[in-house]
């Protein structure tokens, strides 16, 4: 039978261990499609930690570009979210 390379992982190292990778990688995917190309091109995923979300933006102008757009950024990615909601966006 087959099973996904996840599954395998999760088996193999433990969950524990694999789950903040996966939450994070998730969580990228989901910021890509929620903000779109351009704001994707000018930011980064720092980390995702107890529902905070740390994104590094290349410039001043787009953090506070984003400053305000935060609230609409969160509810877009939290609709797509089964568990481990984001509770706040951090900009840097």
């Amino acid at each position: 039978m087959f099973r996904s390379i996840k599954e395998s992982l999760l088996e193999i190292l433990g969950e524990e261990k694999l789950k903040p990778a996966f939450e994070k990688g998730n969580i990228s995917n989901l910021w890509q499609e929620s903000v779109g190309t351009s704001i994707n091109e000018n930011t980064t995923i720092k980390s995702f930690k107890n529902g905070i979300l740390i994104i590094k933006t290349k410039t001043p102008v787009w953090r506070n570009e984003l400053l305000f757009q935060k609230n609409d950024i969160m509810t877009k990615i939290n609709l797509k979210l089964e568990k481990n909601k984001i509770k706040e966006i951090r900009f840097l």
